[in-house]
C-alpha cells in the first residue's frame, strides 16, 4: 500500500499508439513482440485509461511521458527504417512522442503522488446487502 506523499511509478505500453489505431480501424490488431499485442500483458490502456486508473485510486498524476521505441521494428512501417528517412524519424519523431505522447509515445510512463486514501467496498458484500434488502 502506498502512503499518503508517496510517489507511484508506472510503465505501460501504450495502446492508444498511432499504428495500432490504424490496424483497429482497418480490423486487425496483429501479434507483436513486447508489444500491447504481447500475451503477457494483461491490461491493455491508453494514456487517457492510466490517468483516469490513478485519480481513481487516490493519486494525482504528476507527469506523463512517452517514449518512442523505435526499436521495435514489428511496430513501426518498413520505410522508418530506411537510410535516408531513417535520420529523418530519429530526429523528428521523438519531438513528436513529447508533443503527443497518447497517440506517438509506443511507451507511457507516468508519475503520480499519492494524496488521499480510496476506501472501497466489497463487492461481496454490497452483493449480500442488496441480497438481504430484497429478501
Amino acid at each position: 500500500m502506498l502512503r499518503r506523499g508517496g510517489t507511484f511509478i508506472w510503465m505501460e505500453p501504450n495502446t492508444g499508439h498511432w499504428r495500432y489505431r490504424l490496424w483497429l480501424l482497418f480490423g486487425r490488431f496483429p501479434y507483436i513482440p513486447e508489444s500491447p499485442t504481447d500475451p503477457y500483458h494483461i491490461r491493455h490502456v491508453t494514456a487517457y485509461e492510466l490517468q483516469r486508473l490513478c485519480r481513481a485510486n487516490g493519486l494525482v498524476v504528476d507527469e506523463l511521458l512517452g517514449h518512442a521505441g523505435l526499436w521495435c521494428r514489428g511496430l513501426y512501417p518498413g520505410w522508418f527504417y530506411t537510410r535516408g528517412i531513417a535520420r529523418v524519424v530519429r530526429k523528428v519523431y521523438p519531438w513528436l512522442v513529447r508533443a503527443r505522447p497518447s497517440v506517438f509515445a509506443r511507451y507511457l510512463f507516468v508519475r503520480a503522488t499519492k494524496r488521499e486514501h480510496v476506501v472501497r467496498a466489497h463487492r461481496s458484500f454490497a452483493h449480500r446487502g442488496h441480497a438481504a434488502a430484497v429478501a
